[in-house]
């Protein structure tokens, strides 16, 4: 389709100018403690992970079973028709 070529055409050109200026993208990722990713398998949301979230402490927060699988899984087939009709925003 259109929009997957689109896609893949500049997802290429992204990876070509991260190569061409900055000798890849490893050198432009967090390491060490701050490239954390926070784990909760009690599906929990800890105050004290969301405030090292926040203070760039660690790049993600992950709880398992927060969320019920059906409706997290509904919500991502809604971003994905996002995505694919150019709709799609990280914010």
């Amino acid at each position: 389709s259109p929009s997957s070529s689109s896609s893949s055409q500049a997802i290429q050109w992204l990876f070509n100018h991260l190569q061409k200026n900055y000798g890849g993208i490893k050198p432009l990722l967090e390491t060490g403690p701050r490239s954390e990713i926070i784990t909760r398998s009690d599906g929990q949301i800890h105050a004290a992970d969301v405030t090292r979230l926040m203070k760039h402490e660690a790049t993600a927060l992950h709880v398992k079973q927060f969320y019920s699988k059906h409706y997290a899984s509904e919500i991502g087939k809604q971003l994905a028709l996002q995505a694919e009709s150019g709709r799609g925003s990280n914010w």
